[in-house]
């Protein structure tokens, strides 16, 4: 993207489609059209269709002129004048070449890549009818571009054939490899890597590299060519002098998904695959390809909406009657398209989906809405945004009054106290390691209703103190990665808030001590219980010391069960046999605690890493009936002391403590003074935390305590 989103001028360039510009092509004013080549349309449903001349040699000067047509007359034109409209990648922005109109003394200028491309198309005896945007759209007239752009979809629907230019490389290798390939998967519906390199082999390549270039073409970049590929039933694909249907390229790209796992290919081909699966399984919603098609080009903002209508199932899907057009500022049309997914109750996917992974358009500009997603850039996230579709939000638009905005009905639930120094750029693995190490060793005193009673040493406090903590942190972890990424890991299965005894002891019960111990061991936790001469020497952790972390643990879940104010001797029989079985089936399962390290090294930790890039670790605190807790949260990276954490939705089932919610800001311009306490925290009174407005700064994942909160009143707030 270019910066002009952060300023919202966006200027056309003259005589380029803007729906086609690449970042370089954006800064191109000193192309001009002739005045007599484009007579004015008569009517809505008029379109220019290109006439290309033939030519029986290649190398011919290029001669054309337009035929003026009604769309709705086209399908039953007794001359058969209908048209095959072109998808393709507008290639370098020099416009060094020409085609000339015949009849009329004029040429329009156009790129080698299009001149290229109409070489390729001409036929030898007969004319060729095309739609080509480049040419067929009157670029200097915005008004005419606006109205032809929202018939795009029917323009490439209605079309004879939609051909798709990728270059001018012969690959019929790829082609008939491809094709193979699909009809194999008819036929086995199924296929490994080695019959995939097999295959490639007996259209004479030796290795994947003629299929990663066909991926890495341009066209998969691009953003309004999605629609054009998927919109006509009879779709073909030119590369130089071979062609082939769109629909089988497509399934034997299928193939290559697959298996991709056993392939060598680069992120730019990894990227056109998931592309073509997504034009393959497309879903008709608007915001779902909003999601999915985040990192396909194009230079105006606007476009990232306008250019993916054609996609959904239904007009109404996207922009009301009149907005999509090029009068509107793009921010303004970005509020439209967010005001019309909250009236169709999607705003759980807006606000915890895409406001948190594109960012907001007030972190652009600090006047504009926070509750609208910023579309004009990638999203940060790659998971699938269908996870918060089972999440509901009741909120309502506000005409302002009381405050112009977004009300929220939610449930405050924690105020930030404390957040975390970012994570430098370029950490080590150690660094890495250290940032997480430093979370577990704070200051925070244990509650004391965990020690009333349950005859713990100091030592043995401290110890569990540390458990609970890390039991903290990794739900924590896995709760975010399970939001943001879509990724459930193993840990997150077998963490709970804190590790439960049933009637008996489960396979999961002992699982979850492993991994708890895993996760200590590496991130060079210095609990007492984990010192022992094989951990400091960087090797496995003794039989010892899983023995004493799982009696600890023991002892705590049993007090717990029993009541907090209840006694525990050591000499009680049920204590005494549970700490037997335990130590039993941890050291029968002792070679389970190797898989644990490496799963929790090799997978977990890269991509917690990932998680604290965009956000980072914020400590909260909220009131329970008897006293205050402390609790992390994963959060937006901007978030700052006094933001206020609320819940506007009930926990999932099975995620009882999982908490899902937003961090909102005070907009102390209008914030209502009276509920500021003395400490300068906003919202810590429930009976005025919700007054004044608020920005929203991110969604944030947490774990709660299962105690009951003071009060769990459901306020409104308004969200500027």
């Amino acid at each position: 993207m270019t910066g002009s989103p952060r300023n919202g001028n966006h200027a056309f360039a003259e005589g380029v489609p803007s729906y086609r510009l690449t970042p370089k092509m954006a800064e191109i004013s000193d192309r001009e059209y002739p005045t007599d080549v484009y007579d004015t349309l008569s009517s809505l449903d008029t379109i220019r269709i290109l006439r290309l001349y033939p030519s029986t040699s290649f190398q011919d000067p290029l001669e054309f002129d337009f035929l003026y047509k009604e769309r709705s007359l086209l399908l039953t034109d007794p001359q058969g004048q209908s048209y095959d409209a072109v998808s393709y990648a507008w290639g370098e922005p020099t416009f060094t070449n020409s085609i000339r109109y015949r009849g009329r003394d004029t040429v329009v200028k156009i790129t080698a890549h299009v001149d290229t491309m109409m070489r390729y198309l001409r036929k030898k005896y007969t004319s060729r009818h095309l739609w080509i945007d480049a040419i067929c759209l009157n670029q200097n007239d915005n008004e005419e571009k606006s109205m032809q752009v929202q018939l795009m979809d029917e323009i490439y629907s209605q079309a004879r054939k939609v051909r798709i230019w990728f270059g001018d490389e012969d690959t019929p290798e790829v082609f008939g490899f491809l094709r193979t390939l699909a009809l194999r998967e008819r036929q086995l519906s199924s296929i490994s890597p080695d019959a995939v390199t097999k295959t490639l082999r007996l259209f004479g390549a030796d290795s994947i590299h003629p299929v990663e270039m066909i991926l890495c073409n341009a066209w998969f970049k691009r953003r309004w060519v999605l629609q054009e590929a998927i919109l006509n039933p009879i779709t073909i694909l030119h590369c130089g002098r071979y062609k082939m249907d769109w629909r089988w390229f497509i399934s034997g790209l299928k193939v290559l998904l697959s298996v991709i796992d056993g392939l060598y290919l680069s992120a730019a081909a990894r990227e056109a695959l998931a592309i073509s699966n997504s034009l393959q399984n497309n879903s008709g919603d608007l915001l779902q390809n909003l999601w999915d098609f985040h990192e396909n080009e194009c230079s105006d903002p606007r476009d990232r909406i306008l250019a993916l209508q054609g996609l959904s199932s239904s007009r109404n899907d996207g922009l009301p009657s009149g907005y999509s057009s090029y009068s509107l500022e793009w921010n303004h049309l970005y509020r439209i398209f967010a005001e019309v997914q909250i009236g169709k109750q999607r705003t759980a996917e807006l606000l915890f989906g895409h406001v948190n992974a594109f960012g907001s358009l007030w972190l652009l500009n600090g006047s504009w809405p926070s509750w609208v997603p910023n579309w004009s850039t990638n999203r940060k996230y790659h998971c699938d945004a269908s996870v918060w579709k089972k999440h509901h939000v009741k909120a309502e638009l506000t005409d302002g009054m009381p405050l112009p905005g977004l009300k929220i009905h939610a449930e405050r639930v924690a105020v930030v106290t404390r957040t975390a120094k970012p994570l430098p750029v370029r950490s080590s693995r150690r660094e890495l390691l250290r940032y997480l190490r430093d979370c577990l060793h704070t200051n925070e005193r244990l509650a004391k209703k965990s020690s009333r009673g349950l005859q713990f040493t100091g030592r043995e406090q401290r110890q569990l103190k540390l458990v609970l903590h890390s039991i903290d942190l990794l739900r924590m972890f896995c709760a975010g990665l399970f939001r943001f990424t879509g990724k459930i890991s193993n840990c997150a299965r077998l963490i709970s808030d804190t590790i439960s005894i049933g009637d008996s002891w489960l396979d999961d019960s002992i699982m979850a001590i492993l991994i708890l111990a895993a996760w200590l061991h590496v991130i060079g936790s210095d609990g007492a219980f984990l010192q022992s001469e094989k951990t400091r020497t960087g090797e496995d952790i003794s039989f010892a010391s899983l023995g004493a972390l799982s009696r600890l643990v023991v002892r705590y879940v049993l007090c717990r069960r029993r009541g907090w104010n209840s006694r525990l001797g050591t000499a009680d029989p049920e204590l005494q046999s549970e700490q037997t079985r335990m130590d039993q089936e941890v050291r029968r399962r002792h070679d389970k605690y190797t898989h644990c390290c490496h799963e929790i090294t090799t997978v977990f930790l890269p991509e917690i890493e990932k998680l604290l890039r965009e956000g980072t670790i914020i400590r909260a605190e909220y009131e329970g009936v008897l006293q205050k807790h402390s609790t992390r949260w994963i959060g937006p990276a901007g978030a700052q002391d006094n933001d206020v954490i609320v819940r506007p939705c009930e926990p999932e089932p099975g995620w009882p403590y999982d908490s899902v919610a937003f961090v909102l800001r005070p907009d102390f311009s209008v914030v209502d003074t009276s509920s500021v306490q003395t400490s300068g925290i906003i919202g810590t009174n429930d009976k005025d935390c919700s007054r004044g407005a608020f920005w929203l700064v991110g969604c944030a994942v947490g774990v709660l305590w299962p105690e009951p909160h003071k009060s769990s009143v459901t306020k409104e707030f308004i969200v500027r």
